[in-house]
C-alpha cells in the first residue's frame, strides 16, 4: 500500500480509509470502511455537521437568553406586534418584563422591477417589516395578575441593539395568568390592544415548586403568607386577651361592688341587733 499525498487517500485493494477536510468549518471527519461508496461518504460527512449544527444552538442560547419562542403576534392596521414574557419560562419570584417587539410593514423602496409586465401582474408591491422605533413616550403597558385583579401600569423601555424591541422590567410575584395591555398611539394609529397568557399565545408564570428538584423550597410569597397570617393570629390574639381583661376589671369592679353592699348591709344588721 502506498500514500497519496496529494489527495490525502490511503490506496490499497481492500480498503479505501478517507480523510476527509472541511475547511470552511475547520472540522476533519475520519471514515474507515471497505468499498466506501458516495452515500456512505455524505452520510459520514452529515454526521459531522451535527455536532456543527448542536454547537451553534448551544452558542445561540448562551448568548440570548433573553429570546423568547412562545410570543403571541397580532396585526393593529400596518403595525405588527409581538409579545410575551422577555425570559421563558417565567418563574415566580424571578425577574422577567414585558416583551413588545413592533414593526410597521411598509413599501420597500428598494425593490424596483425591471419588466413592466410585472406590473401588469400585480407584482409590482414588495412589501417589508421595518422596526417602530422611540415608541416609549407614546405607548405604555398595563399588566395584570388575572387571578387576583391586581393591576399596574407600567414605561416601556428600548431594548439596546435590537430596534423595535421593548420591555417593562419586572418580577412576578404570583403564578398564573397575566394580561399584558398596551395604551396609547403610535404612527396616528390610537392603540388599545390586550394580551392574556395561555395556551397558544405565551407562558403563564409557573410557581417555583413546579420546578424545583430535589428539594421543595418554600417562595418569598408563601413565606410572607404565612408570616401574614401569624401576625394576623397574633393580632386576634391580643384583641382576645384585651377583651378578657376588660371582662375580668369589670367583673372585679362588680365583685368588690358586691362586698361593699354586703358589707353595708351586715353593718345594718349588726346595728339592729345592738339596738335590742
Amino acid at each position: 500500500m502506498a500514500w497519496n499525498r496529494q489527495r490525502w487517500v490511503k490506496t490499497g485493494p481492500y480498503s479505501l480509509p478517507l480523510l476527509t477536510t472541511c475547511r470552511q468549518h475547520k472540522l476533519i471527519f475520519w471514515e474507515r470502511s471497505n468499498y466506501m461508496n458516495g452515500f456512505q461518504l455524505i452520510l459520514s460527512f452529515l454526521a459531522g455537521y451535527r455536532l456543527l449544527i448542536l454547537s451553534c444552538s448551544v452558542v445561540f442560547v448562551l448568548a440570548f437568553p433573553g429570546f423568547a419562542l412562545a410570543h403571541e403576534g397580532r396585526m393593529v392596521g400596518n403595525l405588527k406586534f409581538d409579545v410575551g414574557f422577555l425570559n421563558e419560562p417565567a418563574l415566580e419570584g424571578e425577574q422577567n418584563a414585558v416583551y413588545l417587539r413592533l414593526t410597521k410593514i411598509v413599501e420597500d423602496p428598494a425593490h424596483v422591477h425591471s419588466h413592466a409586465h410585472d406590473d401588469a401582474k400585480g407584482d409590482g408591491h414588495h412589501q417589508v417589516e421595518e422596526p417602530v422605533k422611540r415608541i416609549q413616550s407614546k405607548l405604555e403597558v398595563q399588566v395584570t395578575h388575572i387571578e387576583s385583579s391586581v393591576s399596574q401600569s407600567m414605561r416601556l423601555t428600548p431594548i439596546i441593539n435590537r430596534p423595535g424591541s421593548y420591555q417593562s422590567v419586572f418580577i412576578p410575584t404570583a403564578p398564573g395568568a397575566y394580561r399584558f395591555r398596551f395604551l396609547g398611539e403610535v404612527d396616528g394609529v390610537n392603540i388599545d390592544e390586550s394580551f392574556e397568557s395561555g395556551q397558544g399565545t405565551f407562558d403563564t408564570v409557573v410557581g417555583l415548586k413546579d420546578v424545583q428538584f430535589p428539594l421543595k423550597i418554600a417562595s418569598s410569597r408563601e413565606i410572607e403568607g404565612v408570616t401574614r397570617a401569624t401576625r394576623d393570629a397574633a393580632r386576634v390574639a391580643t384583641t382576645d386577651a384585651a377583651e378578657a381583661r376588660s371582662l375580668a376589671i369589670g367583673a372585679l369592679a362588680v365583685g368588690g361592688l358586691g362586698l361593699i353592699v354586703a358589707g353595708i348591709g351586715l353593718g345594718y344588721v349588726m346595728k339592729g341587733m345592738n339596738k335590742k
